[in-house]
């Protein structure tokens, strides 16, 4: 776990951003003030980004799509997609850069915004709008 610190450390500035956005702040333990075991190594980065993105979804910030479509299923259930789809650690040094946008990738981020910007939301139903990444 993070603390409610770590976490808001974290997703500020996160909001229209990629997936990728938030893989890459998994790396500095030091400045988002989380503990340091998550960035040891490529497993503890997987789990702190699926510990994020978790809250993410459960808070309704975040939903995940692919190829146009919002994903089905628990939150368990789509997490476990990008646990079972991370490429070797190797490979992702090659690639981490575009991997979010692959077929590989099981999903992008969709933000659930209160607010609409025209031109780049959709209505998402009770005075919400989604914003594709």
């Amino acid at each position: 776990m993070i603390s409610n610190e770590s976490y808001f450390k974290l997703i500020d500035g996160l909001e229209l951003m990629s997936l990728g956005a938030l893989w890459y702040k998994t790396d500095d333990h030091i400045l988002y003030s989380f503990p340091k075991h998550y960035s040891e190594n490529y497993q503890g980065r997987i789990e702190l980004f699926c510990l994020v993105l978790r809250r993410l979804m459960e808070e309704h910030k975040v939903c995940l799509d692919k190829n146009g479509e919002l994903l089905q299923g628990t939150i368990d259930e789509q997490l476990a997609l990008f646990k079972n789809a991370f490429p070797e650690e190797e490979r992702m040094k090659e690639i981490d850069h575009y991997w979010w946008y692959l077929d590989d990738c099981p999903a992008t981020a969709v933000w659930i915004l209160d607010r609409e910007i025209e031109g780049f939301t959709t209505p998402a139903g009770k005075g919400k709008f989604y914003f594709w990444t």
